[in-house]
């Protein structure tokens, strides 16, 4: 039988490069990525066959529970959320304040707040001034008011479900992931790092082959 493909979706401030390694880690395995525009590529949503398995990297999980593949046959989270800013229901979110913050820069230094990010996300640097202009700079604002408001915590209710986090995450929180992701559903990674699909595809692969079988 034809393994699933996979539908990959990055988080904000990264590109569909994020998913170089783990790609190759999943040979053998179909795997479609979505690419937001974030740093100036053009952005791109492929369609895919039934049965995919989406799995979203961060604020990339946002994005797939708001447009599931139809005929979806699971989700997998990395260091990915349901929600993410602060709410009376949902304490551990990042709160308000900090958002708005990243927003009012955005609106004045963009590569600035993109690089700012990803060195706290421990991402590479960028190579050099980001492309695209005005046009990625909506991009940006636009997935920042996602994480500022959207809640996917429904959407996720009766999905198949895998969270793949990191017990030091600094953005996707343990905390935030245990209020996001039931606990039976969730495979914690000893290091501290936001992107684990670029310090540890192995093991995000091996993962998500056993989640496929």
């Amino acid at each position: 039988m034809r393994p699933p493909c996979l539908l990959l979706a990055h988080g904000w401030g990264c590109d569909a490069t994020i998913w170089d390694g783990l790609r190759a880690a999943l040979d053998g395995f179909e795997t479609l990525v979505v690419e937001r525009g974030y740093l100036g590529a053009c952005p791109a949503w492929p369609a895919v066959p039934a049965g995919a398995i989406a799995v979203g990297h961060s604020a990339g999980l946002l994005d797939l529970l708001a447009d599931l593949p139809p005929g979806c046959a699971g989700v997998a989270a990395i260091n990915g959320f349901t929600r993410f800013a602060e709410a009376a229901d949902f304490p551990p979110g990042t709160p308000r304040r900090v958002l708005d913050r990243m927003a009012r820069r955005l609106a004045d230094d963009p590569d600035g707040t993109v690089r700012t990010f990803r060195d706290r996300c421990g991402l590479p640097p960028l190579p050099g001034p980001l492309r695209g202009g005005a046009a990625r700079q909506d991009r940006l604002r636009d997935g920042l008011a996602v994480l500022a408001t959207r809640d996917g915590r429904a959407d996720a209710r009766g999905l198949r479900l895998l969270a793949l986090a990191a017990a030091g995450d600094p953005v996707a929180t343990p905390a935030m992931t245990r209020a996001c992701f039931a606990a039976s559903d969730t495979i914690w990674h000893p290091g501290d790092s936001h992107v684990l699909p670029l310090v540890d595809p192995s093991w995000c692969a091996g993962h998500l082959r056993r989640f496929m079988s």
